[in-house]
């Protein structure tokens, strides 16, 4: 096989920059084949996210008519708004489960030796485990957020100086705990998908990868949404001029002379953007193996039972 091809091992413990540096790898090997699976598979609902996306954001715009009084700023809420998070959540999931079903389907069978059709067999397979991760970390999102809450609640009957010192424990906290907590919440849908438990063991077993791995993951997931962040913004850039046109001529004449074209880029910008993910759980994911490989030696173990298979060949051969 040309090197260039060559089987990428995901079963081997990395340092941070090794991490990236094999991120990049895969990519390299897999753009073409990757991006036609995520853009068949995945692009129609990401593309019908992002056109909502775009329709509700010109809707926001409508500012002469709610200064006439023709339009209440709550009728935003209305079917586009509501199909807009829809298509958004469905998006989402089919994105982080396509790309995990990719990546798995190519530690078994290597490049090029599967094709779209097995990753959406796979990805349908799987999709009552990834949708109950789903739910599942909806639900832990929802306990954090009461519990926030809570906190915030309490801090409040202390009146403005402890108001200022929650929001800076939260702002230092959410830094600090935040990245680590992305780490769990994004493996455990590739954990419940390699592994093919349920959501909360996916949850205990990514948590468990992450104790005495913080900060080295801390240190992979601020560089790898940095690294996103930055690609995104390629796309986001000529949505936000155009916003700012919008914006600025709706303030003037009281109408929007750029509806269409705030349609178009703010759909563009949300493709691509959202589509650029792909590359954030490529990063997750060899962070997991590597913390996997750390914490259980799985591809050690196959090493040596292959050695042993090799070994117990040779004995079996007879003169």
């Amino acid at each position: 096989m040309d090197q260039k091809y060559e089987k990428i091992e995901f079963n081997v413990e990395r340092d941070f920059s090794d991490t990236f540096n094999v991120s990049f790898k895969f990519l390299k090997q897999n753009f073409k084949p990757l991006l036609k699976t995520l853009l068949y598979l995945v692009g129609p609902f990401l593309f019908l996210s992002a056109l909502l996306n775009g329709i509700f954001t010109q809707n926001s715009f409508d500012i002469s008519s709610m200064i006439s009084g023709g339009t209440s700023p709550l009728s935003m809420l209305g079917p586009v708004y509501f199909f807009t998070i829809i298509t958004s959540i469905i998006s989402g999931i089919t994105l982080v489960g396509v790309t995990f079903e990719y990546i798995v389907l190519y530690e078994e069978k290597g490049y090029k030796g599967f094709d779209v059709k097995d990753v959406w067999q796979a990805f349908v397979k799987d999709l009552g485990r990834i949708t109950g991760a789903f739910f599942g970390l909806l639900l832990v999102g929802i306990v954090l957020v009461i519990v926030l809450g809570i906190i915030i609640g309490l801090f409040s009957i202390m009146g403005t100086a402890g108001g200022i010192i929650i929001g800076l424990l939260m702002v230092i906290g959410l830094f600090i705990i935040g990245l680590p907590f992305a780490f769990v919440f994004i493996a455990v849908y590739l954990i419940v998908i390699r592994e093919k438990i349920g959501f909360w063991a996916a949850l205990s077993k990514a948590r468990f990868l992450l104790k005495g791995n913080f900060w080295n993951t801390w240190v992979v997931i601020f560089i790898a949404y940095l690294i996103v962040g930055i690609i995104g913004v390629i796309f986001v850039i000529p949505q936000s001029i155009v916003t700012g046109l919008v914006t600025f001529n709706s303030i003037q004449n009281g109408v929007s002379d750029y509806s269409i074209l705030l349609i178009v880029f703010t759909t563009i910008g949300v493709f691509g953007a959202s589509l650029v993910n792909a590359l954030l759980y490529i990063m997750i994911s060899f962070q997991y193996y590597s913390l996997n490989e750390q914490k259980q030696g799985t591809g050690l173990l196959s090493q040596i039972d292959s050695i042993g298979a090799d070994n117990s060949k040779d004995e079996d051969i007879t003169i």
